[in-house]
């Protein structure tokens, strides 16, 4: 079906701020179990959040749940405490702690397995570690009832990242090569380009901005102008699927070269013009799991290796 608004039938997903308590002792549960039998949340301002418990463990959100319970959009990057790993799962990894089962404020030593509520991916859950005496806030959801959310498709041009990671050193060329190839394996129609600066001038200034917004490949608007794109601080969902659908989920991120995209691309931050695959050089790479843009366009600046093998491209329509 598709969604158009708040329903009854739907839960609410939002944000409290906690603190560990003994009241609050959940000991033997993944975090994952807790949502079984109940399916379809909705953020307080009815956007659709994510369907199932499934979704929710492949990190398949659809608006990132960075509202609070009364419709406050808490903006970039608001810490949450989870103490889960990506699939949902009681974080029981060396080095981390669930805060002896939330109930002391005090446990130190181990991190606390945390996230960022304007993220999806695999960013929503653990990017955000901290620690047991340090106030963050909660994910709330609903789980009385059963409920479908889906979207009502936006008109745009096509963004996406790629599937195949891409290693510097052919030039800016290649990297459109790329983003070509894998749209056209996908069947999304037009021409593509890499979200990438050349020297001397800025990623920005490769693609039409008077043009349709830029949308998912699940047709969800990323922004609600192709201009916005490239000057708000925050997407409305982070552009973090593949052109064929699939959720991004890698653990490093995508090629971005300069500190915004309207910044222009300079040799010691876009590998010598995409040209040097030298481990000598670096550029910066950004989060595609993120709608903060700061962290979608520079979240390691100029510190991934131009001989990296595991980074990815942003592709953007024409």
């Amino acid at each position: 079906m598709s969604f158009r608004g708040r329903s009854s039938s739907i839960q609410a997903a939002r944000l409290r701020e906690f603190t560990p308590d003994p009241r609050r002792r959940v000991s033997g549960h993944n975090g994952i179990s807790r949502l079984a039998g109940a399916s379809g949340w909705v953020r307080t301002d009815g956007k659709p959040v994510v369907d199932s418990p499934t979704d929710f463990a492949q990190g398949r959100l659809l608006y990132p749940p960075r509202l609070d319970e009364l419709g406050n959009d808490l903006g970039a990057d608001p810490v949450v405490m989870t103490g889960t790993r990506t699939d949902g799962t009681v974080s029981n990894v060396s080095n981390f702690t669930t805060c002896n089962d939330f109930t002391s404020a005090t446990a130190t030593g181990d991190l606390l397995e945390s996230g960022y509520a304007s993220a999806s991916s695999t960013m929503y859950t653990t990017d955000a570690p901290g620690d047991c005496s340090t106030k963050a806030r909660l994910y709330c959801f609903g789980v009385d009832r059963k409920a479908q959310v889906a979207v009502t498709p936006a008109v745009g041009r096509y963004a996406f990242v790629t599937r195949s990671a891409w290693t510097p050193g052919g030039g800016i060329g290649a990297a459109d090569t790329l983003c070509q190839q894998e749209a056209s394996a996908a069947a999304l129609p037009g021409t593509y380009k890499a979200l990438l600066p050349p020297t001397g001038s800025s990623a920005a200034s490769r693609f039409d901005t008077n043009g349709l917004p830029w949308i998912r490949s699940d047709e969800i608007q990323i922004a609600p102008t192709a201009a916005a794109f490239f000057s708000t601080t925050l997407f409305d969902v982070p552009p973090n699927l593949t052109a064929d659908g699939s959720i991004y989920l890698g653990a490093t991120g995508v090629w971005s070269g300069a500190a915004t995209p309207t910044t222009a691309g300079r040799g010691a931050t876009n590998c010598a013009n995409w040209m040097s695959n030298s481990p000598a050089a670096t550029a910066a790479v950004g989060a595609p799991g993120d709608t903060a843009t700061n962290s979608f366009f520079n979240m390691w600046p100029a510190d991934v290796a131009c001989n990296d093998t595991q980074t990815h491209l942003a592709c953007l329509q024409e």
